[in-house]
């Protein structure tokens, strides 16, 4: 064999060699960088399911249905909402969805184009709507939400009484009902929005409440509550201002609805 055939085989060698080394370098290469990618995208699945979990939806926030003034002969109300009237005051009408033109409420939304008006009445009772959450709010755990609240400056509403049925209520919570007498008046006193948790619709633990809503112009409320137990349902309600006055006549205006954040107790 020729010393320069015998060149030509060795460089041949020498370059299959390093080229082995190459692809088995990149392969090294390839492998890791997938297993890498691939617990990066662990990671990113987690750290989104665990976001997830920190956030929970409130169906239907922004309160979005046909405006209709409450009415003893048709309890449909808004969709994913439960109308609290029928557990808590059957006696009475349901809330009402505005802007419809009726009972002089004139408000423009704050969101979409509808939003729910709560009443309290001057015989210890009052309206609320509930929800049951997509997942339970956990015992010991604190959370946020946001809501924009405003009142009604007219609002009339019908008013019956039975006054052979008079109530007589006594605390916040109560479930008490009545019947009333069939008249216009004016219910356009400034009223609190409460918010309750339980394990059932309309029913629960106050867990926070505001001071009386008097500005007729839409205003955002942020509000930090500690569930005390772990609570499948959240009711928006309303309450007079005092325990210490009469009951009276008054209206709240509910509206765009934050989801509900975890945030870190105080």
């Amino acid at each position: 064999m020729s010393d320069d055939r015998r060149a030509r085989l060795n460089a041949g060698e020498i370059l299959g060699f390093y080229l082995f080394i190459y692809f088995k370098v990149c392969k090294m290469i390839i492998k890791n960088l997938s297993v890498a990618v691939f617990f990066s995208v662990i990671t990113f699945m987690g750290t989104e399911i665990s976001a997830q979990n920190d956030t929970i939806l409130i169906r239907n926030a922004s309160l979005e249905g046909e405006p209709k003034a409450g009415s003893f002969f048709s309890h449909v109300f808004l969709k994913d909402w439960i109308d609290c009237t029928p557990y808590l005051f059957p006696k009475n009408t349901p809330p009402d969805i505005h802007p419809g033109g009726f009972f002089n409420v004139t408000k423009e939304p704050k969101d979409g184009k509808t939003y729910v008006g709560l009443v309290a009445r001057d015989d210890h009772t009052w309206e609320a709507i509930s929800q049951k959450l997509e997942q339970p709010l956990e015992k010991g755990h604190c959370y946020s939400i946001e809501l924009h609240l405003a009142r009604s400056e007219n609002y009339l509403s019908r008013h019956y009484k039975d006054n052979a049925n008079e109530s007589v209520l006594i605390k916040k919570g109560n479930r008490l009902g009545t019947s009333k007498s069939n008249a216009n008046e004016s219910q356009n006193l400034p009223l609190i929005f409460t918010l309750y948790g339980g394990t059932s619709a309309c029913d629960g633990i106050l867990l926070t409440e505001t001071q009386a809503i008097e500005h007729l112009e839409w205003k955002k409320y942020s509000l930090t509550f500690q569930a005390t137990e772990d609570m499948e349902y959240l009711t928006f309600s309303v309450y007079y201002r005092s325990e210490e006055i009469p009951p009276y006549k008054g209206n709240l205006l509910l509206d765009q609805i934050s989801p509900i954040v975890i945030v870190p107790c105080k």
